[in-house]
């Protein structure tokens, strides 16, 4: 009991109020230095309005148009469903639509540069990253309506102009649906630190999108005296090629 004492300090402070006496005892052992973790602080302050603005994109649709947004979301795994909603309603023209394409191609673009920013190690000044965001916002929104334009002239030179019309349709439900995701995907990446949300998000993407291509490609057997070669070459060219080039693009460019 000596010896423990003994190697101790001790430090003795008398108060002069009350007349008694209290002793602080600490140990002569190692400093254990804590350091606070490093969050993910970012200084790359616009993505905080970029995201917002899907947010509030989203509340209006959800507020303004709630019995639509169910039924966009039923349509998501129901083909009946999106004939419906495309018969019922002038898709491309609808408020709504506005609205969630927006949140589709800001949260889209959001969650690619995060995305990239994650798994490449990129890192650079706030207007660097806002220019490299620009590109890909610009990227995004010329493929989508270059996209549209030239499914639209498939189905005039192959005079398929409902299935032509009727796979926009799929494709832009399609987007406004995962649009959500990329919103949440987007939000984990920027104020969370949990590891490989970039990896997990990717990867449930990519189901996503190869779903898609398998509904383009049941609406394309649908459409009476449509070649298979046709259906393929279509795949192809705007399907899996665009993905390819992008990611050769992103490799030549930032890797």
């Amino acid at each position: 009991m000596v010896d423990t004492i003994q190697s101790l300090e001790t430090m003795v402070d008398t108060t002069s109020s009350g007349g008694f006496t209290q002793t602080f005892i600490t140990g002569k052992g190692e400093k254990i230095e804590i350091l606070p973790e490093r969050l993910n602080v970012q200084q790359n302050d616009w993505i905080h309005f970029v995201l917002l603005a899907c947010l509030v994109f989203i509340t209006l649709a959800k507020f303004l148009f709630r019995k639509d947004l169910v039924r966009v979301g039923k349509s998501f795994f129901s083909m009946r469903e999106s004939y419906i909603l495309e018969r019922e309603s002038r898709m491309f023209k609808e408020t709504y639509v506005f609205l969630l394409s927006t949140v589709f191609v800001l949260s889209f673009s959001s969650f690619c540069f995060l995305t990239f920013k994650q798994m490449a190690g990129y890192s650079g000044d706030s207007l660097s990253e806002l220019i490299l965001f620009g590109k890909i916002f610009s990227v995004i929104s010329l493929g989508w309506l270059v996209k549209n334009l030239l499914i639209g002239f498939i189905g005039v030179v192959f005079k398929t102009g409902f299935a032509s019309y009727f796979h926009r349709v799929n494709n832009l439900l399609f987007n406004l649906n995962i649009g959500l995701f990329f919103v949440i995907g987007a939000v984990l990446l920027q104020y969370t630190t949990v590891k490989y949300v970039a990896v997990v998000a990717v990867v449930i993407l990519a189901i996503a999108y190869i779903y898609r291509t398998v509904r383009n490609f049941m609406i394309g057997i649908t459409q009476s005296g449509f070649s298979y070669i046709y259906i393929i070459l279509y795949l192809c060219a705007l399907e899996i090629a665009p993905v390819f080039i992008g990611l050769k693009l992103l490799y030549e460019y930032y890797l």
